[in-house]
């Protein structure tokens, strides 16, 4: 799960399993090779590929978030999928992050809207 602020899409909190379901290695000190950094004040954009951001924001700004659940995202390091679930929370925007399961048959139509 990944807590966003909004209108910023900063990083405003993290559960301990995100760095690893996104398969990004945290580092003690930041560097430009790497920019994408999970942690408290990272562009929750720069996680995912530029598709994905784009719905992630398109979504933010639905007046209903829950109603476009879930979304299809990829992460930027890898391009490993996930169903990305949000959730309208008083201090932003929960993003819960789900691997996908490769029997499911909505794989095939999940993500088109």
């Amino acid at each position: 799960m990944i807590t966003i602020g909004q209108p910023s899409f900063r990083v405003i909190g993290y559960s301990d399993n995100s760095c690893d379901m996104l398969d990004i290695t945290p580092q003690l000190v930041p560097s430009l090779e790497s920019p994408e950094i999970l942690s408290v004040g990272t562009n929750v954009r720069t996680l995912f590929t530029h598709s994905s951001a784009t719905l992630l924001e398109k979504a933010f700004g639905v007046w209903e978030i829950t109603l476009l659940n879930p979304i299809w995202v990829h992460s930027r390091s890898y391009g490993k999928a996930f169903y990305s679930i949000l959730h309208d929370i008083d201090i932003g925007v929960g993003i819960d992050l789900e691997p996908p399961r490769i029997e499911d048959p909505t794989l095939s139509i999940v993500g088109v809207v």
